[in-house]
Formats: structure tokens, C-alpha cells, sequence
């Protein structure tokens, strides 16, 4: 099964020794090693930031309505400044929004009824506000 598990994923030697090896403690998910491949788009990075930069305004945890759409979430994510693929930041951002790729930006988990829902958006710092006494 070994040889087969290094088959499948041969960017992730490590997991398939798991065990076999006394320095290895443990393994990261199999989604962290796939969120590192893929740059750690839209407020995903598994790496600690600490401390938190003085200019990103909000901390995961806090709840948000987003200024435009209306919606409420939580921020369970950032990033310094929009991580995203370029494509994505020219369809979703016009000519005169291009600055706000140089804010923060932030990977919210937006409040839905239907609890089955893990809806996210990636959004800027100034498109959000902060909702206090919930």
C-alpha cells in the first residue's frame, strides 16, 4: 500500500512513511500540502502570521457584514494584501478597483440558514464592516 499511496501522491513523500519513522510526529492533511501547491490562494495559508501586520484592520473570529451584498460571516481567513490568481483578480476587480489589490483582503465563511452551506468569500477590507454585540 506504501508504494502504491507514493504513487498517487508523489509530491507528498512523507505521508506515506507516516509511522515508519521515529522524527516524523505527524503529517499535515493532505489539503494542506494541496493548499501550498496552489499558493495558498484567498486568505488559505497554513503558515502562522504572527504578528499580525498593523495595516490588516480585522482578526479571524470576527463577524462581518459585507458593505455591498449585504451578507453576514465570520473571517476565517487573510491576507496582507489579495493572494489570487491574476485572472481572478481582473474579472472580479474593474480598472478603477485595481488598487484594492494591494489592501487586505480577507476569506470569510458567510452565514447562510441552510446549515449545510460552507459558502466563503474572498473580499477586501473596505468592503466590510465589522458587527459588534452578537
Amino acid at each position: 500500500m506504501e508504494k502504491e499511496l507514493s504513487k498517487t501522491f508523489p509530491i507528498f513523500p512523507n505521508i506515506c512513511r507516516l509511522g515508519h519513522d521515529d522524527d516524523l510526529a505527524e503529517s499535515p492533511a493532505v489539503e494542506v500540502f494541496l493548499l501550498r501547491e496552489k499558493k495558498s490562494y484567498f486568505g488559505g495559508s497554513p503558515d502562522p502570521r504572527s504578528p499580525k501586520p498593523s495595516h490588516v484592520k480585522y482578526r479571524v473570529g470576527q463577524v462581518i457584514r459585507h458593505l455591498e451584498s449585504g451578507f453576514r460571516g465570520v473571517i476565517v481567513g487573510w491576507d496582507a494584501s489579495a493572494k489570487a490568481p491574476e485572472d481572478w483578480i481582473q474579472e472580479n476587480y474593474s480598472p478603477n478597483e485595481q488598487h484594492l489589490r494591494n489592501t487586505p483582503h480577507y476569506k470569510v465563511l458567510i452565514h447562510s440558514s441552510d446549515q449545510r452551506s460552507q459558502a466563503t468569500a474572498y473580499v477586501a477590507e473596505e468592503q466590510l464592516v465589522i458587527i459588534t454585540g452578537v
